[in-house]
């Protein structure tokens, strides 16, 4: 919310001594007693003081909530045979849709809350320690003793694209209603929340209901085909839906079976008018950020569809795309943090998506070339 000049003046005085009194600020400020409580009181309103000892609350910043994980991926070099043994590559890396999305705003240069959880094993550490990053908050990160951490195994073709996949994340169940109650101060003054349908459905509802109290935008991925299901009783909460075709597919129509997807130019045109048809059909109200992969991202709002290309990439430059999807949605959220429009925050995301994929890790560090703050100032 905006702030007047005079709570502006009143905030960095309790910034520099946060035991000052009412009876101190008014000699410093040369305004009364009462005229100093009325300021105090609008600002504990607007959610910059947090109850009585006039604690500041923590900046706006982005909170992110969902799945952590060990990414185990096997690499085959050729034609996958069924019922043997085939050589390939196995490499391990961080993931987790959340702690993805998370890592990749950190590198993007904002602030951003990580609320997750793993277990109290050697992978649960070793993900806090790599994902560790001074915008990166991993404090309120749930240990859990009842399970271990998600483990997400993934089988990639000689194209680098996922084939297909098996995800252990019984641990998310640790993600629930109480988990987010006492975190809500957080959840209540972020400026976006982004989160995962690895939550359940009503865990998704009392996120919601947090956002929608206190007018925060809200950004969600569908994650798969299945847990896509997750989000279809509040697609007229949620503000921007983040899903793949097949997903997309799923959403619109609340049907499985329907899987979209893009091999040629010739489809390009088919696939965007299907997807126009099915959303003015579905009265949503969310906006849909589709992926494409190498055809780029669609942007449905009110019916209307934009097709935005994806930055060209050399063939013999990409490593593996699974992490492409999560670096676009975190490239989105930093587009429009920096009061980037959707179109424009779509298009700056590409570019982090295309260094995504030129490297076997799930997040590649390289990204923090990009730089969103100039791209809102050109």
């Amino acid at each position: 919310m905006h702030l007047t000049e005079r709570e502006k003046e009143i905030i960095e005085l309790i910034k520099k001594d946060p035991t000052n009194t009412r009876e101190s600020l008014s000699r410093e400020l040369d305004i009364s007693v009462s005229a100093v409580g009325t300021h105090i009181h609008n600002l504990t309103v607007k959610g910059y003081l947090l109850g009585r000892g006039y604690l500041l609350a923590p900046a706006k910043q982005i909170v992110v909530i969902g799945g952590s994980n060990l990414d185990i991926k096997g690499y085959i070099k050729n034609n996958f045979r069924d019922g043997t043994s085939n050589p390939g590559i196995i490499y391990e890396s961080m993931g987790g849709v959340g702690r993805n999305v998370a890592e990749n705003i950190a590198y993007l240069g904002e602030q951003v809350v990580l609320l997750t959880a793993v277990g109290q094993d050697h992978y649960g550490d070793k993900i806090i320690e790599e994902t560790e990053q001074p915008s990166l908050d991993l404090s309120h990160i749930l240990r859990s003793s009842q399970y271990r951490t998600g483990i997400y195994m993934a089988y990639l073709d000689e194209t680098g694209d996922l084939k297909g996949a098996i995800s252990d994340m019984k641990i998310l169940n640790e993600i629930n209603r109480n988990y987010l109650h006492r975190h809500r101060r957080i959840i209540e003054n972020s400026s976006i929340i982004f989160f995962d349908a690895n939550l359940k459905e009503d865990t998704i509802a009392y996120l919601l209901e947090l956002a929608e109290n206190s007018q925060i935008l809200t950004v969600a991925d569908p994650v798969s085909i299945e847990k896509s299901k997750r989000l279809v009783p509040f697609l007229d909460k949620i503000k921007i839906i983040t899903p793949n075709l097949s997903e997309a597919g799923v959403l619109m129509q609340c049907d499985s079976q329907k899987q979209l997807s893009v091999s040629d130019d010739s489809e390009l045109k088919t696939v965007m008018e299907f997807l126009e048809r099915h959303y003015q059909n579905s009265k949503q109200n969310s906006l849909f950020i589709i992926s494409a992969g190498s055809f780029g991202a669609f942007i449905i709002e009110k019916g209307k569809i934009k097709h935005i290309p994806c930055q060209v990439v050399n063939k013999d430059k990409v490593i593996e795309t699974t992490g492409a999807g999560d670096s676009l949605t975190a490239g989105i959220i930093a587009g429009l943090v920096n009061s980037l429009s959707v179109q424009e925050s779509v298009k700056q995301a590409m570019q982090v998506a295309a260094l995504t994929i030129q490297s076997e890790r799930t997040v590649n560090p390289d990204i923090q070339k990009i730089n969103f703050k100039k791209a809102n100032e050109e």
